[in-house]
């Protein structure tokens, strides 16, 4: 009765449309990894590693049924025979890719949750930096009861420069984080589900929209502004009408006078025009582009529900795409080129990175492999080494001296990830119900995606691979 209703509701709304259940094929999707993932060592953090299994679940469900529904009972907005209809291109471009970024940009709050309030927790909790609530309800998407932010006066920190940078940055560094995770998730195989796809794009596009929203210029006034403990009035009225928030400016502003004590906005090595370099440097990776040009191809246009990432073909079965990303660090811009390399379903990233080196050099590199498959068992390996600045400015609100700038150490961060099979359900690519667990030990330093404090850590969990 219901699937009766609801194919009478469209066919009134989209009259003289062919609307009609779809076959199996037609809404096949791939498997997927669901995972729900509890952090042992630092239970109240709940970071950016810990949202990438969790905090997009509840988006994902809604949006994969919203897909199925589509796929289901409208065959994809095909009209006819003929996929490529204007009418059915332009509803899956604004009903189908449309309505989904809107509930994610609406629903969500990534940028706050995933950003300023994870980083302040870790500062909070593992420096001292003021107390800030742990309540589980801050990481909840907003349609969840309780579900918000840390109010602004609960994620002041208080800290020095690296502290300040990190707490600004955090919410760039996550998005970009998850649009890190989905890339490798969709080169993974020769075809992605278009939602896959989809959110890859969306955590892009929410990054670079942080840009547009702060691409105002930074002056000597407003810098003076944004360190003044006590403002006056008329400076309040002054740059109340900015044409941008502060998270990049208060960045750009901490990092060269706070850290470095260059207090000239004529002297700052780090501008916010390398910030827009760097933005559009990221929006010319060659996975971006291929993968927008192909969502668009195969779902806008054809109606798919699969979307081809095609790599190079080395031989018969190692496949290559090169790929590159930026990070904030506490010292900068920092670059990272990524080489993808996948054998027998096995995808590994070999990749190296360099800092802008205004003020103090950076450079490594690092491996970070994924679904090496043996039985009912996929393993994953990740190591990172870099040469990169102390962290001496997190509790410190001094700004460096010159004898200390220049002072490097080995940055290491390694560990794995494992992913068993419990219980197979019917169908392929093992499907089924899997334990998972991460695990990895770093010394105090920073990484996109983790804490800076160094330590062990340890992530366990169970999933559903469907």
């Amino acid at each position: 009765m219901f699937s009766r209703t609801l194919r009478l509701g469209l066919g009134c709304l989209f009259v003289g449309s062919n609307l009609a259940y779809a076959d199996a094929e037609s809404i096949r999707f791939l498997p997927e990894d669901w995972i729900f993932s509890y952090e042992t060592t630092n239970p109240n953090l709940w970071g950016v590693s810990w949202g990438l299994n969790n905090y997009m679940v509840p988006f994902r469900t809604l949006q994969r049924g919203k897909q199925y529904l589509e796929s289901r009972y409208t065959n994809n907005w095909r009209f006819s025979s003929d996929h490529v209809r204007p009418g059915g291109v332009l509803m899956r471009l604004l009903v189908g890719t449309g309505l989904e970024f809107g509930a994610f940009m609406g629903s969500q709050n990534l940028h706050h949750q995933m950003g300023h309030d994870a980083a302040a927790r870790e500062l909070s909790r593992l420096w001292g930096l003021g107390p800030v609530p742990t309540r589980y309800g801050q990481v909840l998407p907003k349609y969840f009861p309780d579900g918000g932010e840390l109010k602004q006066e609960e994620r002041n920190t208080g800290g020095g420069a690296d502290a300040n940078t990190q707490y600004m940055v955090q919410p760039m560094q996550a998005e970009l984080q998850f649009a890190y995770a989905e890339g490798k998730n969709i080169l993974e195989r020769d075809e992605s589900n278009r939602d896959q796809v989809e959110n890859f794009l969306i955590y892009r596009l929410r990054h670079m929209s942080d840009w547009f929203d702060e691409k105002g210029p930074m002056d000597q006034g407003f810098s003076d502004f944004l360190v003044t403990a006590n403002p006056t009035q008329a400076q309040r009225q002054m740059y109340s009408s900015k044409p941008f928030s502060t998270d990049y400016t208060d960045y750009i502003n901490t990092l060269n006078r706070i850290r470095y004590g260059v207090t000239s906005v004529g002297d700052y090595k780090v501008t916010m025009n390398d910030l827009g370099r760097s933005h559009a440097f990221q929006m010319l990776d060659p996975l971006f582009l291929v993968s927008a040009w192909h969502y668009g191809q195969d779902y806008v246009v054809r109606g798919n529900n699969q979307v081809k990432i095609p790599m190079l073909r080395l031989t018969e079965q190692l496949s290559y795409f090169p790929s590159f990303r930026i990070h904030f660090s506490p010292f900068g811009i920092d670059y990272f080129q990524d080489n993808y390399l996948r054998f027998h379903g096995a995808l590994t990233n070999l990749y190296w990175t360099m800092g802008d080196n205004s003020y103090e050099k950076r450079y490594g590199g690092g491996v970070d492999i994924e679904n090496i498959t043996w039985r009912r068992v996929r393993l994953g390996l990740f190591g990172m080494i870099e040469r990169q600045p102390l962290l001496s400015r997190i509790t410190d609100r001094s700004t460096l001296p010159a004898g200390e700038i220049g002072q490097g150490h080995l940055a290491c961060n390694g560990g794995g990830s494992i992913k068993f099979l419990l219980r197979r359900f019917q169908g392929d690519d093992q499907e089924g119900l899997f334990s998972y667990a991460r695990a990895g030990a770093k010394n105090t330093s920073w990484f996109p995606g983790e804490y800076m404090t160094g330590g062990i850590y340890l992530q366990v969990g169970i999933g559903l691979r469907l």
